[in-house]
């Protein structure tokens, strides 16, 4: 996003990349809304979880980001073309993460819940070694392992994803401000700082993920 107060001790170079980075994402967002649109249709993010308040939360994820790309979008259209789209840029960029922070909050107590599940799922797969050697039912140990080491895996991946969103919740609720531009929550630095750590985050998380 555009800078707030600007850091003396950021380069200016650095300033551009990271400006002109900012314009891609928003460019890159302008598919969002028909795939926000899909799985408010199909359900698609919540498939395969019992719990209901996994299926409530990710309904309101779904709504949440379907409010936030169009208003994203004006935004994207008042700093790119001004003259055309005459908006205010700042207060645009205020409801869009508004619809954002619901997104990450929803987020995070939805993962909170799959850990939960997935817990419950792991009780149950361990339990079943317990079940006779009769039992045609009973899956085999290796069976049992592999269903074990992805439920773990899991497990992992759900906890790193809390991480990320711990880092998110900053720099939305900054940005969900209506004077972020003019009158920043707070400094470039933290603003900056949690968007770097949830980025290493992010990059570790996918690592795991391609790990077996």
């Amino acid at each position: 996003r555009n800078a707030t107060k600007k850091n003396p001790e950021l380069s200016p170079g650095l300033r551009k990349m990271y400006g002109d980075l900012s314009m891609v994402r928003y460019a890159l967002r302008l598919y969002g809304l028909p795939v926000s649109i899909e799985d408010i249709r199909t359900g698609g993010s919540w498939k395969g979880w019992d719990d209901a308040r996994i299926h409530f939360l990710g309904k309101i994820m779904a709504w949440s980001m379907a409010f936030y790309y169009p208003l994203e979008h004006i935004a994207y259209g008042g700093f790119v073309v001004p003259k055309l789209i005459r908006v205010d840029t700042e207060k645009y960029t205020a409801y869009s993460c508004r619809a954002w922070l619901i997104f990450v909050l929803s987020d995070l107590a939805s993962t909170f819940f799959k850990l939960k599940e997935l817990r419950k799922r792991r009780d149950v797969l361990l339990k079943s070694r317990e079940l006779g050697d009769g039992d045609t039912a009973r899956p085999t140990e290796e069976e049992i392992q592999k269903k074990e080491h992805d439920i773990n895996k899991q497990i992992k991946l759900s906890r790193i994803h809390v991480a990320r969103c711990v880092f998110f919740v900053p720099q939305v609720v900054h940005w969900s401000y209506s004077k972020w531009a003019r009158d920043p929550l707070f400094s470039e630095n933290v603003v900056n700082g949690c968007a770097l750590t949830e980025a290493i985050i992010c990059f570790y998380q996918a690592l795991c993920s391609l790990r077996n």
